[in-house]
């Protein structure tokens, strides 16, 4: 059976999105492949939980990994992992759309902000939402409207009147 262990920190050169082919994921054993950054960028915004710690950082700005991990319901109240939260925020980082910033305090604290790429990025956010709505909703891929119970939904809403 082959390796599929991802090789994350392989996700994204040190390049920040700005046009060069990118290095993915790949299985550990594998060379890494080079593509464009569009599908780089689609394959980093459309993991699991991407764009919901987007929407938060975009509405809430600075936020630390507990006040995000707080805010992140899922649908039908599911909730992120803290290894999740990890694994998506370094990645996020990494694609150049949030930053961490260690703050010299008493305990030490890490914040979480947006970049101005990330800051961007709320528009393709809500394209996303109205194209889920008219084309994927009330067919076979959903209900025809967000659960009650998801955040996003909320998120979506307010992203909306900003």
């Amino acid at each position: 059976m082959p390796n599929t262990n991802l090789n994350t920190k392989m996700l994204l050169d040190s390049n920040k999105m700005k046009g060069n082919a990118k290095v993915l994921p790949t299985k550990s054993s594998d060379p890494p492949l080079q593509r464009c950054s569009f599908n780089t960028l689609f394959e980093l915004v459309s993991r699991k939980w991407s764009l919901f710690i987007l929407s938060h950082l975009f509405l809430d700005g600075q936020m630390t990994f507990s006040e995000l991990k707080r805010r992140l319901v899922g649908c039908e109240g599911e909730t992120i992992s803290n290894k999740m939260l990890a694994d998506r925020l370094k990645e996020l980082e990494n694609g150049g759309l949030i930053k961490r910033e260690v703050k010299d305090e008493r305990p030490v604290r890490v914040y979480y902000t947006l970049t101005e790429q990330g800051v961007e990025f709320k528009d393709v956010i809500l394209v996303f939402n109205n194209w889920n709505l008219k084309w994927l909703h009330g067919n076979k891929f959903g209900t025809g409207k967000h659960c009650t119970e998801c955040s996003f939904r909320k998120l979506l809403e307010q992203l909306e009147n900003k």
